[in-house]
């Protein structure tokens, strides 16, 4: 759930106060062949995927794209 991590709303930085409108995990098959799980998420402003990765056994967030939503076209 978006809203009680706070690790992941955080790794938005200076955005973290955007509007989220949804949010949600996926699984994302790399040039290896192995699964990662990524986050989705859709605010008002833009379209982010999120990454995680451990440090020193610490879990943490990095935004790997944000998209501005007025470049998305249908």
């Amino acid at each position: 759930r978006y809203d009680q991590n706070y690790g992941l709303q955080n790794s938005l930085g200076p955005n973290k106060d955007e509007r989220v409108l949804f949010a949600d995990q996926v699984l994302k098959v790399n040039r290896r062949l192995r699964v990662e799980r990524r986050d989705f998420i859709l605010s008002v402003e833009a379209f982010y995927l999120v990454m995680r990765a451990t440090k020193m056994g610490q879990q943490f967030y990095k935004v790997s794209l944000r998209v501005p939503v007025s470049n998305i076209q249908v």
